[in-house]
């Protein structure tokens, strides 16, 4: 280490300035590499002895590679100084310390590591917060961060519950509106649809079909308003509703208006209306008594299907399946269900 002071001084008294000085300077330093701010000279001697290691003469180039002073053992060097530096960064552990390390040692190996721990630092002061407004300066701030989704997540929860919290319809309207892809949007749209028809009435069915056409309850609004409307049509076709669903109600319809009896031809059951004609056939079920003694009016069907009781609609879909007493139908498309210990509508 004497040595080393004898060269550097020679080398200052000649006013040299190549890559080999500062290396040498960077060596020196780093034996006091406890002293962070004398570990800070170490780093900015070697990024100018890697720096001027390039403008190199074949001369000077050829006396430091006798040294064994050459690009790989400079980037060691740097290596070993970002690790000591490194070091201090975590022992503080605060975000500024990785911000500025990432600014002052941007070709380290630890600058992916010092971004996440920083990311992660900002994460839990915004968890602190706990606002929308804070996990959307979050996300706006540090879009690759590995706690983006848990912010989003947050976000959208906190800004749905603070914008709705008066669950008004115009809250709802305005909320689905203003944030269209929301998580939350099929849960608003069921508000709205019970919200916009808790009279039963056609013109609340017909607001939900036309403001959301594509809604995940568009059809089951369309049912409804088919029965409301007393298993008219019409008001369905001047409205944005799937073709093939209309095309099927409107089948449904033409059934829907008869009086049907039942008859077994094994291993086919097929309901006939008045004039003996068959409007239904199907084999998958076995159908109460009750169908084959009388004319029934009703919307829907009780049958078996394995032990288990299921109520069809005219056209076969299940609409309910489990073990039931009694079902009563309410009109409007609404039946009650008795079960044991509940009732229950659908």
């Amino acid at each position: 280490m004497v040595k080393l002071r004898e060269t550097l001084e020679k080398l200052d008294e000649k006013s040299v300035e190549n890559s080999g000085k500062y290396f040498m300077y960077t060596l020196l330093y780093l034996e006091q590499k406890e002293e962070r701010s004398i570990l800070k000279s170490a780093y900015k001697n070697i990024i100018i002895s890697k720096e001027n290691y390039q403008r190199l003469d074949t001369k000077d180039l050829e006396e430091l590679i006798e040294l064994k002073i050459d690009v790989p053992r400079i980037d060691s060097i740097e290596d070993v100084i970002d690790s000591l530096e490194y070091q201090f960064v975590l022992e503080i552990n605060s975000i500024g310390e990785y911000i500025e390390y990432v600014i002052n040692y941007p070709n380290s190996r630890f600058v992916s590591d010092a971004v996440s721990r920083r990311n992660t630092l900002e994460f839990s002061l915004t968890s602190n917060q706990n606002t929308w407004q804070a996990y959307k300066i979050y996300m706006d701030s540090f879009p690759l961060a590995e706690e983006y989704s848990k912010a989003k997540t947050l976000y959208e929860k906190l800004i749905f519950a603070d914008l709705t919290q008066d669950r008004t319809i115009s809250s709802y309207e305005s909320f689905i509106s203003e944030y269209p892809d929301t998580p939350y949007r099929d849960s608003i749209e069921k508000i709205l649809l019970k919200k916009y028809t808790v009279d039963n009435s056609p013109e609340g069915y017909i607001k939900f079909i036309s403001n959301f056409p594509k809604s995940k309850y568009s059809e089951t609004a369309a049912n409804f308003l088919y029965h409301v409307m007393r298993r008219d049509i019409s008001k369905l076709k001047g409205l944005e509703i799937d073709k093939l669903l209309v095309d099927s109600l409107e089948k449904i319809s033409s059934v829907d208006k008869i009086s049907l009896i039942g008859i077994y031809e094994e291993p086919i059951t097929n309901f006939i209306n008045g004039e003996g004609e068959k409007i239904l056939s199907n084999s998958s079920y076995e159908f109460d008594l009750d169908y084959f003694c009388s004319f029934t009016f009703e919307d829907f069907i009780v049958a078996k299907r394995s032990n288990q009781k299921v109520i069809l609609g005219r056209d076969f879909t299940e609409i309910y399946s489990n073990n039931f007493s009694y079902v009563e139908d309410m009109g409007v498309g609404l039946i009650k269900v008795f079960s044991e210990g509940a009732v229950c509508s659908s």
